[in-house]
């Protein structure tokens, strides 16, 4: 696949995904939609991950999740980092490869805060509304 499907990718995830770092350290990457055609595509474009049901009902229809974690969801991340124009998704995205680098504990700089699938670091300036600290 070509760097214009990484970036296809990259937009779909900034608009309909979902990026977070499991308890465990590893991440997970998520795109819903109710168009399942699109997902199954990313699973060829991925060659990774699984396409499931998630809800369905007369208003609304049929939504589908494409999800993948772990080392696979690590190349994925990779593969769509210079294409992702949402911060917070950048952001999560450099979280999620820097805390895989180490086998345990939170990366040196980083402080839990909020959220368990959040990682922020000491110091970051969250929209002025507060600041990390140790």
């Amino acid at each position: 696949m070509s760097k214009v499907d990484d970036a296809y990718a990259a937009a779909f995830v900034d608009g309909e995904g979902h990026i977070s770092i499991r308890i465990n350290g590893y991440p997970t990457v998520q795109v819903t939609n109710s168009d399942l055609p699109v997902l199954q595509w990313f699973r060829a474009w991925a060659r990774v991950g699984n396409i499931t049901t998630i809800a369905s009902s007369a208003r609304s229809g049929q939504y589908y999740q494409w999800k993948v974690s772990g080392a696979n969801a690590q190349s994925v991340l990779r593969r769509i980092l210079p294409y992702l124009k949402i911060e917070d998704k950048v952001q999560r995205v450099h979280y999620a490869l820097a805390w895989t680098l180490r086998s345990r504990g939170v990366p040196e700089g980083f402080k839990l805060g909020g959220p368990v699938s959040k990682y922020i670091p000491v110091g970051t300036d969250l929209h002025g509304k507060c600041q990390v600290r140790v």
